[in-house]
C-alpha cells in the first residue's frame, strides 16, 4: 500500500472518512471522534490484511495487481463475503507492524 492510498482513505469524500462533513464544533468531541476513527481504521486495516492473505487480488479487483488497491479498499469490498472476528483483524494488523518494525529508523 502507497502513500497516496492511506491519503485517500483518510481524506476523500467517497472512499475515506469525510471529516468535512462532520458538522462537529467542540474540540473535546473531535478528539473522541477522531479517537474512535483511528481505532476503526486499525481494524479496517486489519480486516485488510487478513483478506489479502487470504485472497487474490481478482476477488477485490477488475485485475491481478496485487496493490492496486489499499487494505482499507479491500476491507470495504469484501467485508460482507467473509467471516472474520475482530481478533484475527488485529492479529493480521499486529503481525504486519511486526514484520515491518526493522525498517523503522
Amino acid at each position: 500500500m502507497s502513500i497516496e492510498e492511506t491519503f485517500r482513505d483518510q481524506k476523500s469524500h467517497r472512499h475515506g472518512f469525510s471529516l468535512r462533513s462532520t458538522r462537529v464544533t467542540e474540540p473535546n468531541r473531535f478528539d473522541r471522534l477522531l479517537l474512535a476513527l483511528a481505532i476503526g481504521y486499525c481494524l479496517w486495516c486489519g480486516f485488510g490484511l487478513k483478506l489479502k492473505q487470504t485472497f487474490g487480488p481478482s476477488n477485490w479487483s477488475t485485475n491481478k495487481r496485487d496493490n492496486e488497491l489499499s487494505v482499507l479498499s479491500i476491507a470495504r469490498r469484501m467485508l460482507g463475503l467473509t467471516q472474520l472476528i475482530p481478533m484475527q483483524a488485529f492479529q493480521s494488523l499486529i503481525a504486519a507492524i511486526q514484520k515491518a518494525s526493522p525498517n523503522w529508523g
